[in-house]
């Protein structure tokens, strides 16, 4: 019996997988259908799921191997924090400086703006919010196939 960081095992002829592989390995199969789909189910348990993996694998625990740097993390970081500034709260004449389009959106469909109001740079908040935790379960499937597939074994095993 052979084990390695991955709790990959080999006894007979069956093959035990840990779980975070197993849902990773789901989530392969899942995503491009989950994508494909109009149904909100769909994208929230791929979104759900790969949450799980990824919290699974930074879990504390013995059978965990070395956390790698991914390449690309500021980048990635910096998109992520630009989709939670746009649904931030900011008072109007900042949002008004940054953003001269809005006063107009907000004036046909809202009112007038005063400096005294508070307001986002995003005017579809709800689209904002599931745009966000989309790029960030896209971000961390990404962090979570550079933890997973490092290993010239495990990437041709997946593969």
């Amino acid at each position: 019996m052979s084990l390695n960081k991955f709790n990959i095992r080999s006894e007979g002829r069956r093959i035990l997988i840990s779980p975070v592989y197993a849902i990773f390995l789901f989530l392969l199969i899942f995503s491009p259908l989950a994508f494909g789909s109009v149904e909100p189910w769909s994208l929230f348990v791929m979104e759900a799921l790969t949450f799980t993996a990824l919290l699974l694998y930074l879990a504390p625990g013995k059978d965990r191997g070395p956390y790698y740097k991914p390449p690309g993390m500021l980048p990635l970081l910096c998109l992520t924090l630009y989709h939670l500034v746009q649904i931030v709260p900011l008072p109007a004449g900042i949002v008004l400086a940054v953003s001269p389009g809005v006063r107009g959106v907000y004036d046909h469909f809202g009112g007038t703006v005063t400096p005294s109001q508070w307001m986002s740079l995003s005017v579809h908040q709800k689209a904002t919010v599931e745009e966000f935790f989309r790029f960030s379960a896209a971000a961390a499937f990404y962090v979570l196939t550079v933890q997973l597939l490092s290993g010239k074994t495990m990437l041709k095993r997946t593969m």
